[in-house]
């Protein structure tokens, strides 16, 4: 019964003055083995912080039909995997007819033969619905990895950020993802030290961070954007506090996300190899089928084998930000 909208703004609500002519993404393809593809552009909220409505202006999503014969081409050329991108992609569908929706496009492209992870990101509280997240937790190719912005812990903080949710209805959605899909990858952003924000708020921030248990997140010092509300108000909270806060709640994640991480351990995943791991080349990396950043022993002889495909292993360590592993079973020499 709960369709998960929530105080979704109209059009009439966003910047007044927005750009002649709005820029849409170009087309960047992370690697060779997977995709960033966009599927909506701009964004109808006014987030008192952000200055994404007055660039990129209201929403304005791409025909299903289109994004579908993109990531077909994408198959046809080798990638394995595609992300959908959006400044809010859960807002996808909302400026079309009633049926079109990120949960309908989702069923859509997992039809499309040769993509084996669909994911998507970033997604927004108000437009999450529990029918997307049911259909995530039914689809097999989408990975169960959640991106939901938190930003603050505190709802008088959260109202004056605009973000039009409260605390708990936060909470609620991330429940339920956890109830279909217990094993599910949950990251988030935090901003800490936004205009007027107390001790005892930000302190709100912390405690939400310690029950929602988060596999990893986003911190950033609020910095004032040209053109926003929040630019012009008053701050009371000095640079050095907000240093000390920050310091704070990244010690927290970094524990959390270490404690999270022990799921892991002596499992097997399996992981799309993308090359050498940047700290130790002759180690290859990837990320789990959750997002999971892995590094994985291999005979550098062997990188070749490897590179661009799913392979399955077991997770020998498991730290904070990145799991290590070994592989389950070494393909032949010959084997392409």
């Amino acid at each position: 019964e709960n369709k998960g909208i929530y105080k979704r703004p109209q059009v009439t609500e966003i910047w007044e003055e927005l750009p002649e002519e709005i820029p849409e993404t170009p087309i960047f393809r992370k690697t060779q083995h997977y995709a960033w593809v966009n599927i909506i552009y701009g964004c109808n909220y006014r987030c008192t912080y952000c200055i994404v409505p007055k660039t990129r202006g209201v929403e304005r999503s791409r025909p299903m039909a289109e994004i579908y014969d993109e990531i077909s081409v994408l198959a046809d050329e080798g990638y394995k995997e595609v992300i959908l991108l959006g400044q809010n992609v859960d807002g996808y569908g909302s400026d079309m007819d009633a049926n079109t929706n990120l949960a309908a496009l989702l069923r859509k492209i997992h039809q499309v033969d040769g993509i084996e992870r669909i994911k998507f990101l970033t997604s927004h509280p108000c437009d999450m619905t529990y029918e997307l997240i049911e259909t995530v937790a039914e689809l097999p190719k989408v990975s169960k990895y959640f991106h939901v912005p938190l930003q603050a812990g505190n709802n008088e903080v959260l109202r004056k950020m605009a973000r039009r949710y409260t605390y708990e209805r936060y909470c609620e959605l991330i429940s339920y993802i956890r109830k279909l899909m217990p094993d599910a990858a949950i990251t988030g952003d935090l901003i800490v030290g936004f205009p007027g924000e107390s001790h005892e708020q930000f302190m709100d921030t912390v405690k939400a961070v310690e029950e929602i248990k988060y596999d990893a997140c986003n911190t950033a010092v609020y910095s004032p954007r040209p053109f926003t509300p929040a630019a012009s108000w008053d701050d009371p909270v000095s640079a050095e506090e907000k240093t000390e806060r920050i310091r704070l709640l990244n010690s927290i994640i970094s524990d959390i996300a270490e404690k999270q991480s022990q799921r892991y351990l002596g499992t097997v995943q399996s992981v799309l190899i993308e090359g050498p791991s940047q700290r130790n080349p002759n180690r290859l990396a990837g990320r789990t089928f959750n997002n999971k950043t892995t590094n994985i022993e291999v005979d550098p002889a062997e990188h070749h084998l490897h590179i661009g495909k799913i392979r399955d292993v077991e997770i020998t360590q498991a730290h904070a930000w990145a799991l290590r592993a070994e592989l389950v079973q070494k393909p032949a020499m010959t084997s392409s």
